[in-house]
Formats: structure tokens, sequence, C-alpha cells
């Protein structure tokens, strides 16, 4: 939520200073709040808001995949924020260890 509401402290913190504050950084800060509250009610019906869960381990697995490992691959380590990368391979982990796929995949 820092990237809508304060885009100067995200982009030192979150990004760690690899990008300028700038109105793209507001835009997932809103995606990130939405995200958040709809995981909030995903706390009291799971099931229900699991589908929330799926989009978080495509989105953040699919930034690990295509974005962060070729940079890593690459060397440009100093241009990856390096705490944002291991929190989204905490929660993806997390994610594929915990998503009801029972329930995601019936048919």
């Amino acid at each position: 939520m820092t990237a809508l509401f304060f885009p100067h402290f995200s982009s030192q913190v979150v990004f760690q200073g690899t990008i300028p504050p700038n109105w793209a950084q507001r835009i997932v800060g809103c995606l990130w709040l939405g995200i958040a509250a709809l995981s909030l009610l995903g706390l009291f019906q799971p099931l229900i808001y699991s589908p929330v869960l799926l989009l978080q381990l495509l989105y953040k697995g699919a930034w690990l995949v295509f974005i962060a490992v070729p940079m890593m691959l690459r060397g440009e380590l100093r241009e990856l924020p390096a705490r944002m990368t291991v929190f989204f391979l905490i929660w993806v982990i997390g994610l594929l260890l915990f998503l009801p796929y029972h329930y995601l995949f019936r048919f």
C-alpha cells in the first residue's frame, strides 16, 4: 500500500531505489490494495476467496520466472529489488503448499 499512498517511500524501501516514483507504481499500489482487501476477506471464507490466492500465485510466480530469474542469470542483482523478490518467493512457496487445489480445479 506504500506504493499507492507513499510512492517515494515505496521506491526506496519496497523497490530499494531501483525505480523512481511514478504513476505506474501507484497503479500497482491500487492492485495490491485490492488483493490485500480480498485476502483479508479470505481469512473468514478461505474457499470462496481462494481464486485471489491463485491470482497471487500466477502473477508473483510469473514475475519470479520471467523477470527475477533472468536478471539474476545476467548478473543484474543491483537492479533487482531484493526484498520484494524474497517476499514473492516465500509467498509463492506458501501458496504452492496451501492452495486448496481440489476446490480450485474441480469440474
